[in-house]
């Protein structure tokens, strides 16, 4: 039995009429960190030929190293299928930058200060045979600021008007924080810009944590793990779910990953093909990390009417309410970040309200509020009051940003909304943000399940010998509810969903566990939604004998063997390179 994954195992996702004229991109810091966010994901895209682009914002000329990571890039690119002279794109601005005396991110600078690197370099540079954009397109560098960042980043989102993006989010690398937070900023000029009707899916992941920074858990178990939750060191702050505090873990979303990314050896998987091609980087020596049974993001909604509204406030900074930002952070290098962002009323202030006033008279459905970061501090009561006289107290509001969602009751239309705040605890209690939707749940392009096995992404799914039962949970996610749904074993098996089942060797399926008999080989599962078949997820559930269990360690072992040479041959060779 091979060691890779092997079956008609397969899943719906990125099939489908919808998907072919659809464009997806992807946006991220550095050169490698395409691998790190969306690597598996950027093989499923292209392997179903959905037009992909990837966007680079940084050359890395910080390193000396006369673009290498670049060119590396171009490399790793290829290997997951794009084609890169049309689907990759480079901003080309310097990264890792510290600014005057070292002290502060070009993040946390004026907008006009122009950021100077480490080798020298003020303006944007790409390759000879790949320009940056903003010089492929008016034929001129953009000097390093970050105003021109932000301007770049939204020009290349309009020129190509992507259906759905993927982007970096804040993690514990300062250039991802800061980079994160300007994507946002390019995002919100875009919502804003009066009459904007173009509203991507965005959906934003951790780089670091879970991946780069993930658990060393590749050889843990006989089937390939899911990324887990950053734990201990890893965490920015472990008072919070996450490295992002408005990110719950358990509402984030889980993208199947496609047969080419699947093995029980590491080397026979396209993620670690990926991450050779980062030779200076020695970015193989994370690969146990990175390569996982699936992939982690949470969705950015574009579809507020807060982003078209006109805010007013009795005192504090309102503009923060609508600016898609649902922090800030005054030091993008401290460890644990602060967090910013928050409209806070004087406090002499006696009315502490804001007010949104819609572009156009509108159906609300939905209210979201994110209270601040501060765990310390928190908005405890809120008076909504809508114009057409509708008036209700909510709180209080969760800690660390994450999303207080109300509906209304009634939907009527109304011209305003105003926001109160009565009670507050502690010194920084305010509101980040505020969304208002016409329609409690948002449509998705993504809409697919997934069978899972302990919680687990299953493809092949391999048995230790004796088992005498599998019980079978199922992952949906834009099909049976807004967002993710995880159904336990037992509770997927009803009309919503029809089950199908055959096997070599004798086994049945009784609601969702799977009961193998004596001389039972194999079984092939397909779930599918009842209506829509066309949603589906077929996996392959097998026993395996001592035998073949031997023939896997061998195999892992010689993986291990052969990943330690190259580790070591490639750690070598840098350190000459770089003192030659």
């Amino acid at each position: 039995m091979a060691t890779y994954f092997a079956g008609d195992f397969k899943n719906s996702l990125f099939t489908g009429a919808a998907w072919q004229s659809d464009e997806v991109m992807i946006f991220v810091p550095h050169a490698d960190d395409e691998i790190n966010l969306t690597g598996a994901t950027i093989a499923n895209l292209c392997a179903h030929h959905i037009h992909t682009r990837l966007v680079y914002f940084t050359n890395s000329d910080d390193t000396g190293e006369n673009f290498r990571r670049s060119r590396e890039a171009v490399t790793a690119a290829r290997v997951l299928g794009l084609d890169i002279h049309h689907d990759l794109i480079l901003l080309g601005y310097c990264n890792n930058y510290r600014g005057e005396a070292g002290a502060r991110h070009f993040y946390n600078l004026p907008d006009d200060f122009v950021q100077t690197s480490s080798t020298g370099r003020q303006e944007t540079t790409g390759l000879p045979e790949l320009p940056e954009f903003c010089y492929a397109e008016t034929g001129l560098h953009q000097t390093y600021t970050k105003a021109h960042l932000r301007q770049d980043i939204a020009a290349v989102i309009l020129k190509y008007k992507p259906n759905m993006i993927f982007a970096v989010d804040f993690d514990r690398h300062q250039d991802h924080r800061a980079l994160s937070l300007i994507f946002e900023e390019a995002v919100a000029s875009i919502l804003r810009t009066p009459g904007n009707t173009y509203q991507p899916e965005i959906y934003k992941g951790f780089a670091y944590n879970g991946s780069y920074l993930g658990r060393r858990d590749f050889y843990q178990d006989l089937n390939l793990a899911g990324e887990l939750q950053a734990q201990g060191d890893f965490s920015n702050d472990l008072r919070f779910d996450t490295d992002w505090p408005p990110y719950l873990w358990q509402q984030r979303l889980r993208l199947p990953v496609p047969v080419s990314c699947l093995s029980r050896t590491m080397r026979s998987s396209l993620i670690y093909e990926a991450l050779q091609q980062h030779f200076s980087q020695g970015i193989i020596h994370n690969a146990k990390r990175v390569i996982n049974s699936d992939q982690i993001f949470w969705r950015r909604r574009t579809d507020s009417l807060s982003y078209q509204a006109q805010v007013t406030v009795s005192s504090g900074d309102g503009a923060v309410l609508n600016d898609f930002k649902l922090a800030d952070c005054p030091d993008v290098y401290a460890k644990p970040a602060a967090f910013t962002g928050t409209w806070i009323p004087a406090a002499d202030d006696t009315q502490k309200t804001a007010r949104l006033t819609l572009a156009q008279p509108a159906i609300l459905a939905r209210l979201v509020l994110h209270g601040n970061v501060d765990p310390d501090s928190r908005v405890e009561k809120v008076r909504l009051t809508l114009s057409n006289g509708f008036t209700t107290t909510l709180g209080p509001l969760p800690a660390g940003a994450q999303a207080y969602i109300y509906d209304l009751p009634s939907k009527v239309s109304v011209n305003w909304v105003e926001l109160r705040l009565e009670a507050t605890s502690g010194m920084a209690a305010g509101l980040n943000e505020v969304e208002l939707y016409t329609a409690a749940a948002a449509p998705s392009l993504l809409q697919f399940l997934k069978i899972m096995v302990n919680d687990t992404f299953a493809y092949d799914w391999w048995l230790q010998p004796g088992t005498a039962k599998v019980d079978l949970s199922l992952y949906t996610y834009g099909c049976c509810s807004d967002g993710a749904q995880i159904f336990a074993p037992g509770q997927a098996a009803t009309p919503t969903f029809i089950w199908e089942l055959s096997s070599v060797g004798s086994c049945s399926l009784h609601g969702t566990t799977l009961e193998l008999g004596d001389n039972f080989e194999q079984a092939t599962v397909k779930v599918s939604l009842a209506a829509n078949p066309h949603i589906y997820d077929q996996v392959i559930i097998r026993h395996v004998n001592q035998l073949q269990l031997a023939h896997l360690k061998l195999a892992q072992a010689a993986d291990q063997l052969s990943h330690r040479g190259e580790h070591i041959a490639k750690s070598s060779w840098s350190k000459w390179i770089s003192k030659n």
